[in-house]
């Protein structure tokens, strides 16, 4: 059974220049141990997100995993009250740049519940623990963790935008046309 840290691994492991990374660069970059990265690869494999050789990810599995899977197998809970802590969901680039949800406004802000944050908003809660300290360490990561908070907290017009967004970091084909 997968765990919401290997999901955080599999976010890392889908940029392509990621694939040649040791098990000790992956750890430090997450947050994680080693150990808990040859546990996560062992389970991820075993889930038939990754390839068998090497840390190569299974891109349409996991753009079914991210979208589909994760919403219900790793909820995320959304506190009513308002706290400081990191902008995330459709309140964080890159759903926030987007003229679709600038225009509509209508959710509150969420936010990754941290004093040293610069935004207010609902608190939520993050993938897994390491997924803020990931997040900092990597911009791309912070906005794949950012997607799926939309795909798991945001209201329908966030999701699909969001799950569109995902999709093309995954498969690295244009979400939209121009």
């Amino acid at each position: 059974m997968l765990m919401p840290q290997d999901i955080l691994l599999l976010i890392k492991l889908l940029k392509p220049e990621n694939q040649l990374l040791t098990y000790q660069n992956l750890g430090s970059s997450l947050g994680l141990t080693q150990l808990d990265i040859h546990a996560g690869v062992k389970r991820l494999r075993s889930a038939r997100l990754l390839r068998d050789n090497g840390l190569r990810p299974v891109r349409l599995s996991a753009k079914d995993a991210l979208i589909r899977g994760v919403p219900y197998f790793i909820p995320a809970q959304k506190s009513e009250e308002m706290v400081r802590g990191w902008a995330t969901a459709h309140a964080a680039a890159p759903l926030c740049d987007l003229r679709a949800i600038r225009e509509a406004g209508s959710s509150l802000p969420v936010v990754w519940a941290d004093r040293a944050g610069d935004a207010i908003g609902q608190e939520v809660t993050p993938l897994c623990p390491e997924a803020p300290y990931a997040a900092q360490q990597d911009r791309s990561v912070f906005e794949c963790l950012a997607l799926l908070d939309a795909v798991r907290v945001g209201n329908s017009r966030e999701r699909s935008l969001a799950a569109t967004l995902l999709q093309e970091r995954v498969l690295g084909e244009p979400a939209f046309q121009v």
